[in-house]
Formats: C-alpha cells, sequence, structure tokens
C-alpha cells in the first residue's frame, strides 16, 4: 500500500475558500485489490494518522483508495 499528502496551496469548500486552518487533508492511498472491509479498515487507519499528525479532526480527512490492478504499475524497476 502506498499512500501520499500533498499540501495544498489552496482550497475551496462549497463557495468559499477555505482558510489553511479549515481545510481537509484529501489523501489519496494507492494499495492492491483487497476486501472491502481491509479498504475501509485501512482508509480509517490512515485518516487517525493525518488526523493526529496534522491536528485536525477526524471527521475532516478525506481518505481515497485507488485499487493498483497487477501489470498496471511501475515501481522498484519493474512491474508490480
Amino acid at each position: 500500500m502506498w499512500c501520499s499528502f500533498v499540501p495544498a496551496s489552496g482550497q475551496g469548500v462549497g463557495a468559499r475558500a477555505a482558510t489553511p486552518e479549515a481545510q481537509c487533508p484529501i489523501v489519496v492511498i494507492r494499495g492492491r485489490v483487497r476486501a472491502d472491509d481491509r479498504v475501509a479498515a485501512g482508509m480509517a487507519a490512515e485518516a487517525r494518522v493525518v488526523a493526529a499528525e496534522l491536528k485536525v479532526p477526524f471527521e475532516d480527512v478525506w481518505v481515497q483508495w485507488l485499487d493498483v490492478l497487477p501489470g498496471r504499475a511501475f515501481a522498484g524497476g519493474g512491474l508490480i
């Protein structure tokens, strides 16, 4: 599983721009295909870590899981 977080230079919430303190972190996880319950557990765990590290409410962290299909990613010098 790979997870990335890129700080946003700006973010909109609805029709208004969010201040840096009011932004919702967006995290993208790339992982092999897993059962729905394992994906949900992984996303929740990542949201807890991000919330704790950035000192934001857990409910404000957005996490997306993208399945890495066999042969559709290149890492470590070859297809995985």
